[in-house]
């Protein structure tokens, strides 16, 4: 509405004087001349100085143009006083606009400022080359706005060359029982850190290069931060922005000995760590990794190829295409899952690498790889392994003949009478002594008797072709034959190479009764193992058949076999 108001006051105030003159003596005109006119003629008074006399039209023409003129000035001096008081009127509406305006700009732009100032965290000091400090504003206060601050730059003067005392620090002091922030703008400072300060002005000044310094401040004997960045901003002025980053320190310092904490810990492990990204990148190592694996520093530095820091790990190994093979299928294993695996390296070596992912919610980010150096332990698991195994051989082997002694032959027995059993099938057993050997013993000693019977071990165990038959010596003079899925006629045709193949020995016994050799006698058992039975019923059937064969005469063999175990092939 103001708006309309000023703009119809503006049209009418610069309307023409004449028009405005026009318009009243139209109104004044008719309405006074016809006034006057009648009068004029009606009371019969001469007011225009007309003599009294009849009505006429000549008359009234001339008391209407006798009025014109009185009305004419009339009119004039009306129009331009109200001309004159319009524009008065005008003028005094713009003013009070215009000033209305500077003001609600004047308004805009402090709120904007202030609103930017508070938005920055720092403190900015307009400082000159010389020294002085200019202005100071932290949060949107201006510096009469501050407790401390100097109010007016011409007091600087006075002070050009303490430094000290005009250069603001943003410092912020904490009460140990209050979480409410003081705020300090004006500290005594150091002559030498007022001196810094001030030089960072002045290369600021000079090379038109910000100038960035951090310094700490010690406030009651409790430590505070400042950074102050420092930039150009006239031919000998500088600004200082001045920000606390007191917390940003306590951070870094806490996240420095946390690492340091953790690097060492690293360290003083006696395992190879590598922590990779899922992008390749190396995280983290430690010494004892590259120790471990003889590598270049170089090689594991920021911004080292993945690719030649992968194959360069892997030609350490005996199988590099089978380790990266293997890596990266591990790399790809879901991120639950954990890999164990045994490592070849050229040199001998062997390592334990255990792999693992890193997750954060849910989701990798990354693995470590953990290197043990087993050399040593897995040589040992060998050498013990390997000592084991021949405790067990000596164990269970006979320390004359090196044949299966008789401990191991029952336990052997014992499991092919289960599997016999389980499938059905024949089980043979060959008991078999030397004939007449005590009176050999008695003839040619008892280390002739040894050498015998190691020669009559070795040559059954050389006529004895499958890996599942088992050749034993049961006891004194005594061999024990085990024949696994062996019918009867089998076992037979084993016993006759057996005797066959003593004979050819050709051992001298002049004390026997049957021959001037060596011969022997053998019992031959041939079972089907049947439920609720044991294999001790094979060794009675044997045994019985190598004591008929001695009742008959020796040097020969007698057999045991029951209705199960095929006897029909020998008939």
């Amino acid at each position: 509405m103001a708006s309309l108001n000023h703009y119809l006051l503006a049209k009418v105030a610069r309307f023409p004087l004449v028009a405005i003159a026009a318009l009243f003596y139209l109104c004044l005109l008719f309405g006074g001349a016809v006034v006057i006119g009648v009068l004029s003629l009606g009371l019969g008074i001469d007011l225009v100085g007309v003599e009294q006399g009849p009505v006429t039209i000549g008359r009234l023409w001339m008391g209407l143009v006798i009025s014109l003129l009185p009305n004419l000035l009339f009119s004039f001096v009306i129009g331009y006083w109200l001309q004159r008081k319009l524009l008065a009127w005008q003028t005094a509406i713009e003013t009070t606009d215009e000033a209305t305006d500077e003001t609600a700009n004047a308004t805009i732009v402090e709120t904007t400022e202030n609103t930017i100032l508070k938005g920055i965290p720092d403190l900015l000091v307009h400082v000159r080359e010389e020294g002085q400090a200019l202005y100071v504003v932290s949060h949107g206060m201006a510096s009469q706005d501050v407790p401390g601050q100097l109010e007016n730059p011409a007091s600087l003067d006075e002070r050009e060359n303490s430094t000290a005392s005009v250069i603001a620090s943003a410092i912020t002091k904490r009460d140990s029982a209050s979480v409410n922030q003081l705020s300090i703008f004006q500290v005594d400072m150091s002559p030498e850190l007022a001196a810094e300060r001030m030089q960072s002005a002045r290369e600021a000044i000079a090379t038109g290069k910000q100038q960035v310094r951090d310094y700490e401040i010690t406030v009651e004997e409790d430590s505070f931060y400042e950074e102050v960045r420092t930039v150009k901003i006239g031919p000998h002025e500088a600004l200082m922005m001045i920000r606390d980053i007191t917390e940003r320190k306590r951070t870094e310092k806490k996240q420095k000995y946390a690492l340091s904490l953790l690097a060492a810990t690293l360290d003083s492990t006696a395992e190879g760590i590598l922590s990779v990204t899922c992008f390749g990148d190396v995280l983290a190592y430690n010494q004892k990794f590259l120790q471990m694996w003889e590598l270049p520093a170089a090689l594991m530095a920021p911004g080292s190829c993945p690719k030649e820091r992968f194959q360069g790990i892997a030609d350490k190994t005996i199988d590099p295409a089978g380790f990266i093979r293997r890596a990266i299928e591990v790399s790809r294993s879901a991120p639950d899952d954990v890999s164990l695996d045994l490592i070849e390296m050229k040199d001998g070596r062997i390592f334990e690498r255990h792999s693992q992912a890193q997750k954060v919610d849910g989701e990798a980010i990354g693995r470590i790889w953990t290197y043990r150096d087993v050399t040593e332990k897995k040589r040992a698991a060998v050498e013990i392994e390997a000592a084991n195994r021949k405790l067990q051989r000596l164990a269970n082997l006979d320390g004359l003949t090196q044949l299966a002694n008789r401990r191991y032959l029952d336990s052997y027995l014992a499991q092919q009478w289960k599997a016999a059993r389980q499938e059905q099938q024949p089980l043979s057993l060959i008991l078999f002594d030397v004939d007449f050997f005590k009176r050999f013993n008695d003839h040619y000693g008892h280390l002739a008797g040894d050498r015998c019977l190691s020669m009559i071990g070795k040559t059954t165990q050389m006529t004895i072709k499958r890996a599942t038959d088992l050749v034993a010596r049961y006891g004194g003079e005594e061999f024990a034959i085990i024949l696994p899925g062996t019918p009867l006629v089998g076992a037979i045709a084993i016993a006759e190479q057996i005797q066959g193949a003593i004979q050819t020995l050709k051992i001298d016994h002049v004390a026997s009764e049957i021959s001037d050799l060596v011969t022997i006698s053998l019992g031959i058992a041939c079972l089907i193992p049947q439920p609720n039975t044991g294999f001790e019923s094979l060794i009675n059937a044997a045994d019985t058949a190598l004591y008929d064969a001695k009742r008959q005469g020796r040097n020969r063999y007698a057999l045991h076999a029951n209705e199960y175990a095929n006897a029909a092939e020998f008939e």
